[in-house]
């Protein structure tokens, strides 16, 4: 079986069987540019994955899920330092976030307050909601609801604050 990339530690990995073969890929291959020839190979096989994204890096940081059940899915979600989420909304689904660990602040329906390690945030669905973080933030998400999936997210401009 030919090698199409190697994974790093920590990548988000997905797996998928094709004639009797498993075919492991890992977005690293695309982002880094390690092969392209073979990335594109592979490309038509990856775009038939239907699997929620479990780990991801972003420019603001990262989050990685860390249970899925049939009404809740928990996330640990990590902001960098002066970064935050868009102000938003979910109409099927409430939230809790609890804070871990850092300092930053929190825009819940145009109110804002301070948060740190130990403050717990209840969301109910419709609420428009951000966080903002000071220092690195890490958080724990608890989203909670029947119709849990990623379209439901409406985005809003954040209202003026303090």
């Amino acid at each position: 079986m030919m090698q199409l990339c190697s994974a790093l530690p920590g990548k988000m990995m997905s797996s998928i069987k094709t004639n009797d073969r498993r075919l492991i890929c890992s977005t690293i291959c695309v982002i880094d540019g390690s092969d392209i020839e073979q990335a594109d190979r592979i490309k038509p096989y990856v775009d038939q994955i239907d699997q929620q994204i479990m780990y991801a890096e972003k420019s603001w940081g990262s989050y990685r899920v860390i249970d899925i059940e049939e009404e809740s899915i928990t996330i640990k979600v990590t902001l960098n330092p002066g970064h935050s989420m868009n102000y938003h909304s979910h109409e099927h689904r409430d939230e809790v976030w609890t804070i871990l660990s850092g300092e930053g602040r929190t825009i819940v329906d145009g109110m804002e307050q301070s948060v740190r390690a130990g403050d717990v945030i209840t969301m109910s669905a419709g609420c428009r909601h951000t966080i903002i973080a000071k220092t690195e933030l890490q958080v724990m998400e608890v989203q909670l609801g029947k119709e849990i999936n990623v379209h439901d997210k409406k985005v809003y401009e954040l209202p003026a604050t303090r």
